[in-house]
């Protein structure tokens, strides 16, 4: 997917060309036009005019037939809302939004464009809501579709921002400070999530007008010397440089005052609101390259600050990506990489903004999920065909051994019963379950008759020893009627007389032994 990220600045237009693919993002273009140049070259059109040429130059020159367009509506216009809703439900929350947001807000919903994400809790919803007031808005959006650069996605900053820590989430609180050139945004986060946001009117503009004042320059050379030579001191390094160095460091500290007091106050309130002392300052924009600033705000902040770092997970071989580009190339970088995510960035371009042109589907990604359908088609398809035919050799198999049982005498089918076997099996079925029937009822009975003719020994045995004190104490018959009887007595003499009454007896094959010493009497003999 080829997607194009604008970032709409009030001092430059930049913007990234990427191919973005589900695990990877390539950066093959990436450039800045500075509007007061363009100004300076048009004379014609003022600051918004040529913020819309400069975005229509870049995409006729970059974008394809199949680019996706994403970039964020100016700051000024958007409001930022935090909402918990006491539900974790995310579609009753969403039914909640409108109502929680209404009671929010100064004026009516109907007066509004508005987007939200949804974040599910263990017992409630938070909900991240961008609004924009539609008298502002309309004409903003109908500049843009007549100068025909409607976006695929139109969204904001804070979302940007939202989404890209979410899935490259730190533990702990932390903001990510924006020093722009007319404005500076404050985000704070915990744990990955974005739980407050701000705005500050301090901007890289203001220490341009202060270098140009102190230094009687005009403001192109301020902006040019701010570029290549500005910096900031701590308090220990003032003793290490000359007074003019001194000087300028006083006024850079003097001008940075509202930004310092601005952050000092959003802290506390952080500490207040949400009980989170903030461990580290990330700071993104044009005017973090200037030197020393992360000292500087770090000593007067009492906080770690450090550069944001976005572009680790970018492919960047094909750009310029020096250590200057990386801050002022943040929100672009992070437009680009959205597109990736399985989560959305916000989009104003909703209800009655939403364009009929545009998809959020990809020509090439079509084509990359047509592929893998009909792969997956093309094996299911194979895997049925070979399973038909395995199913259609079984079913002859079964059908040539069932016509061969048909045909044995023993079940005794009948030659009308035969011939429906193929169509309607269900007759055969019945009579071989009837015919086993009768065959377990047969073999029941003779089992029966075995078991009535074991007992006919037992009682001759036990009629023999009856006229006698002995007592049988094992008798066992086979199928042959061998017959083993053992006797015991209290006597030797009981058991003679038992022998002799066994010897009278009309047993067959009768042998008769006496264990005097374990006073046992054993027999054996065959039944008639």
């Amino acid at each position: 997917m080829h997607v194009l990220a604008i970032d709409t600045g009030s001092y430059s237009i930049k913007y990234v060309s990427s191919f973005v693919e589900k695990r990877s993002i390539t950066h093959v273009e990436m450039s800045e036009i500075i509007l007061q140049d363009y100004i300076n070259d048009h004379p014609d059109v003022d600051e918004l005019q040529a913020q819309s040429h400069i975005i229509k130059e870049i995409i006729d020159s970059v974008a394809r037939p199949d680019t996706k367009i994403i970039y964020q509506i100016p700051q000024h216009l958007i409001t930022t809302r935090f909402l918990s809703l006491p539900v974790k439900s995310k579609k009753k929350a969403e039914m909640m939004v409108p109502f929680q947001l209404e009671e929010d807000i100064p004026y009516a919903l109907s007066e509004i464009q508005y987007a939200y994400k949804l974040e599910a809790q263990k017992t409630q919803c938070h909900a991240l809501v961008e609004l924009t007031r539609l008298s502002e808005f309309e004409p903003f959006y109908q500049a843009l579709k007549d100068q025909n650069i409607l976006p695929n996605v139109l969204t904001t900053e804070t979302s940007a921002m939202d989404l890209f820590f979410m899935d490259n989430s730190m533990m702990g609180s932390y903001a990510v400070i924006d020093i722009g050139h007319k404005t500076t945004k404050a985000f704070f986060f915990y744990n990955g999530r974005l739980i407050s946001a701000h705005n500050s009117f301090f901007g890289g503009q203001l220490i341009n007008e202060a270098i140009s004042e102190n230094y009687k320059i005009d403001l192109e050379e301020a902006v040019f010397y701010k570029h290549q030579n500005a910096y900031y001191l701590t308090d220990s390094q003032y003793e290490d440089v000359d007074d003019g160095q001194k000087d300028f460091a006083r006024m850079m500290d003097k001008v940075s005052h509202p930004l310092v007091s601005d952050l000092s106050r959003w802290k506390i309130g952080f500490k207040i609101n949400f009980g989170l002392n903030l461990e580290h300052i990330f700071i993104c924009g044009g005017t973090s390259n200037i030197k020393n600033i992360t000292n500087y705000l770090g000593e007067k902040w009492d906080v770690k600050v450090s550069l944001l770092e976005s572009f680790e997970r970018v492919h960047t071989e094909k750009i310029d990506l020096h250590a200057k580009n990386k801050c002022k190339f943040v929100l672009a970088n992070m437009l680009a990489q959205s597109w990736r995510r399985k989560n959305k960035l916000l989009n104003f371009l909703t209800g009655k903004f939403t364009q009929a042109s545009l998809s959020d589907v990809p020509v090439h990604s079509l084509a990359f999920i047509a592929t893998r359908v009909a792969s997956v088609t093309a094996v299911l398809a194979i895997s049925l065909l070979a399973e038909r035919l395995l199913i259609i050799r079984d079913i002859k198999a079964v059908n040539t051994k069932l016509t061969t049982l048909m045909k044995n005498d023993d079940l005794q089918i009948t030659g009308r019963v035969r011939r429906q076997l193929l169509t309607d099996p269900k007759p055969v079925y019945d009579a071989v379950v009837k015919k086993q029937r009768g065959v377990r009822q047969e073999i029941s009975t003779l089992q029966s008759a075995i078991e009535l003719q074991a007992l006919a020994p037992l009682v001759r045995v036990s009629q023999i020893a009856g006229k006698t004190s002995a007592t049988l104490i094992e008798f066992k018959v086979t199928d042959l009627k061998e017959i083993t009887a053992i006797f015991s007595a209290n006597k030797v003499e009981d058991l003679e007389a038992l022998k002799t009454s066994f010897a009278r007896s009309e047993l067959d094959n009768l042998q008769s032994t006496v264990d005097p010493q374990n006073l046992k009497l054993t027999v054996t003999a065959t039944g008639n």
